[in-house]
């Protein structure tokens, strides 16, 4: 996201959604953060860091940007699946086990 060249290729290959959280929650989400240098440290507070930077390159590049702190994996899919302008009746069945 930090290049302008990536963030050029994002919107060329079609609808980008921003699933936006709270840094907190991020910070929850990467749990101990083996193996990802930037995340040695205090979490939550490179993650609101990290967001404060990178934001207005996600703002630049989301067509849609969806709030997902308060929402079910599947009301997340279904406005993903909303914002990319598919009817849950168009959207193809999950693989079966």
């Amino acid at each position: 996201m930090l290049s302008a060249d990536n963030r050029k290729l994002i919107r060329e290959c079609g609808t980008v959604v921003w699933l936006r959280a709270e840094p907190q929650r991020l910070a929850e989400r990467v749990g101990d953060g083996a193996g990802r240098p930037l995340l040695e440290g205090d979490k939550s507070e490179i993650m609101a860091r990290l967001l404060t930077e990178r934001a207005p390159y996600y703002a630049e590049v989301a067509d849609a940007v969806i709030d997902v702190d308060h929402l079910t994996p599947d009301q997340v899919a279904d406005r993903v699946l909303g914002a990319a302008g598919v009817r849950p009746s168009e959207a193809p069945a999950a693989p079966s086990n």
